[in-house]
């Protein structure tokens, strides 16, 4: 419910400064104008930020699919070096 709430405040926002954006960029003088400077610099921050996210999320994507169809091979090995795993047969002997 909480993200509900949070998501249709989200899209109230979204909606309030997209109307403002879009009158802002049809007024006269616009162009050259230190607002269309600002408001390049923000469509360049925004989709830095998209291809970050992005660029993550494919890098965690592909790191659980690896886990998931090839996780024998995220277990240490009991015989690796340095390795504390201690199977059954060895701990019942004295």
């Amino acid at each position: 419910m909480q993200a509900l709430l949070i998501a249709l405040v989200a899209g109230l926002v979204l909606a309030f400064h997209a109307r403002q954006r879009t009158a802002m960029r049809a007024s006269a003088g616009f162009d050259g104008s230190a607002g269309a400077r600002v408001d390049m610099a923000f469509r360049y921050a925004v989709c830095f930020v998209a291809v970050f996210v992005i660029l993550m999320a494919l890098g965690f994507g592909t790191y659980g699919v690896f886990r998931a169809y090839w996780s024998d091979t995220m277990r240490p090995s009991p015989h690796a070096p340095g390795s504390s795993t201690i199977s059954a047969a060895e701990a019942t002997q004295p």
